[in-house]
């Protein structure tokens, strides 16, 4: 038997390719959902960052570039997909004056449609879901992605999250225990993969520059606190990626005045 996966670019397919058992399936609880396909090929393949598979009705996206190797005029690609909420990488959590370092306080509902709200800055259709009650909270982001901060959220509320797509969920406990033996292999869909830790985004599309705050006063850009760019930020290649967010900070850089002495009073 042969088992394929169509890949798909907005909707419409780009390729479609062979799988193995080398295709396999990793899961950790709130920390990872990706599914990793080595694949053989005598030619290039016409994939592109954002393209996407859809297994079991879930999306899993292609985020970072794929590893190729060439041998014996074969390319041995190893892509991997991602589950939706590696999404969440992507938006830095800033307040409305664009400060990365800020406080907040609220309910679980509060911080998690802050999240929903900034991630539909960059790409819509995220909504809350399903939020038990919990005693209101008061938080400190810095520097903090979407992601990061679901997991500060969470552990502050002794709550956890799930997400169905882009529907997040916070709460006491994400599902039940059930007596089933889960099967996998070839005949049984996808392979089991070891458990890993989910990495910080490293392709960047969206910059925002931070310097010192040394002579800044209260008049500068609404009492940001700090040197920033002008428009707060600088994109390149959107169009080709996507929106990608992060920081770059260097506090020696600060606003200065030098001059020269010209002439002395006794």
């Amino acid at each position: 038997m042969v088992f394929e996966l169509e890949i798909l670019r907005a909707g419409d397919p780009v390729t479609t390719i062979t799988i193995d058992e080398k295709t396999v399936y990793s899961e950790q609880f709130m920390t990872e959902k990706v599914i990793t396909s080595e694949v053989i090929s005598s030619a290039k393949l016409p994939i592109s960052l954002n393209d996407y598979i859809v297994y079991d009705g879930k999306q899993y996206d292609i985020n970072e570039p794929w590893l190729i190797r060439e041998k014996d005029e074969l390319l041995f690609y190893t892509i991997t997909f991602e589950d939706e909420i590696y999404k969440l990488l992507r938006k830095l959590i800033k307040d409305e004056k664009g400060r990365r370092k800020f406080p907040y306080y609220g309910d679980a509902q509060n911080y998690l449609q802050l999240i929903v709200d900034l991630m539909n800055t960059i790409s819509s259709g995220w909504s809350v879901g399903q939020v038990d009650l919990a005693d209101e909270q008061h938080l400190e982001f810095d520097g903090d992605t979407c992601r990061s901060a679901l997991t500060k959220i969470a552990e502050a509320f002794k709550l956890e999250f799930s997400n169905d797509g882009k529907v997040l969920n916070l709460v006491k406990r994400v599902g039940q225990d059930l007596d089933v033996t889960f099967e996998h292999g070839m005949n049984n869909g996808l392979y089991e993969l070891e458990l890993q830790s989910l990495d910080d985004s490293k392709i960047l599309t969206r910059l925002f520059g931070y310097g010192g705050s040394q002579n800044i006063d209260a008049s500068y850009r609404d009492n940001i606190g700090e040197l920033v760019f002008e428009d707060r930020y600088i994109d390149r290649n959107v169009e080709l990626y996507g929106i990608r967010e992060g920081d770059f900070i260097d506090a020696t850089i600060f606003p200065k005045r030098t001059g020269s002495v010209t002439a002395t009073t006794n």
